[in-house]
């Protein structure tokens, strides 16, 4: 279920008018600033040496901003369902692998006699979807379990995350989002306050991707059905409040088929018990007058 998760999330925020709208939402308190066609996509892969030998590590979702042919940033997504103590170091590694990148690029321009690729910023978010506060460090500080000599303290540098508490956000937050990541949030922030959720007129623009996520979050496949039933009845958009109406109907719909067939087994088992009591009563009546010749 935890692989289904990630493939999930990462399967929504692939898509660059979520990603932008996620970017937009944390960096820049949901004015437009990153646009979709501003965003292309950048390797997820990356080598890391240690200890002599190469291992591989993967970002969960990473793209480039660009204007124009110029890089302004690279941002990556980390998707978390549980707190991670080592979150803050995975975010170094793949944040150090993309800034090495960016020096073996200048090596091999120089090499080539070219011009070398201005240096950008590496920019990761961590989206915690959990319910409970994310309790794991969020700081090279606070990870360390060693501690620091005082004489060392001022060479020892520091390195943060951001953590996003998706389930936790207020209300004005999930408000700067616009994209169906909003559906997402409002989704997880109402479950976790209450068990009643108000249902969202939004139309869903990338509606696998949301109900898939949904029924992995949910373990409920309610989703995904439903969403398929409204597309194949020529549906065109499709939104939470339409999902829902239709989940509800169903689940109606089967509670009285269900209350139906109860109600004819309860009559064939009514039937059963009293030819059961007419063949005792058979039973005795032919022992009595068996009884009565034998006297």
């Amino acid at each position: 279920m935890a692989k289904e998760k990630d493939i999930s999330e990462k399967m929504l925020e692939a898509y660059n008018d979520v990603f932008a709208d996620i970017m937009n939402a944390v960096f820049f308190h949901g004015q437009p600033v990153v646009q979709e066609g501003e965003l292309s996509d950048s390797g997820t892969h990356s080598m890391l040496k240690i200890e002599g030998k190469l291992h591989e590590q993967e970002r969960d979702v990473a793209k480039f901003w660009k204007a124009g042919e110029v890089r302004i940033a690279l941002c990556g997504l980390e998707n978390q369902t549980k707190p991670d103590k080592d979150m803050v170091l995975r975010v170094i590694g793949y944040d150090g692998a993309a800034y090495k990148g960016q020096a073996n690029q200048h090596i091999s321009a120089r090499k080539a006699r070219k011009k070398p690729r201005p240096v950008y910023p590496v920019l990761t978010v961590v989206l915690y979807f959990g319910e409970e506060r994310w309790t794991a460090p969020r700081s090279l500080r606070e990870c360390l379990e060693v501690a620091v000599p005082p004489e060392l303290d001022e060479f020892v540098q520091d390195y943060r995350i951001h953590v996003v508490e998706v389930a936790r956000m207020e209300s004005e937050q999930v408000a700067l989002f616009s994209s169906d990541f909003r559906i997402v949030a409002d989704f997880l922030v109402q479950r976790r306050i209450s068990k009643d959720y108000t249902a969202s007129r939004q139309p869903i623009r990338h509606v696998d991707e949301v109900m898939k996520l949904l029924s992995a979050i949910t373990s409920d496949t309610r989703f995904t059905e439903e969403a398929e039933n409204l597309r194949s009845e020529g549906k065109e958009t499709v939104s939470m409040c339409d999902l829902l109406d239709k989940i509800e109907a169903r689940g109606e719909a089967r509670g009285e088929a269900r209350g139906e067939a109860r109600g004819r087994e309860a009559e064939r088992e009514a039937v059963r018990q009293e030819m059961m009591e007419k063949d005792r009563r058979i039973a005795a009546l032919e022992k009595a007058l068996a009884a009565a010749k034998n006297a």
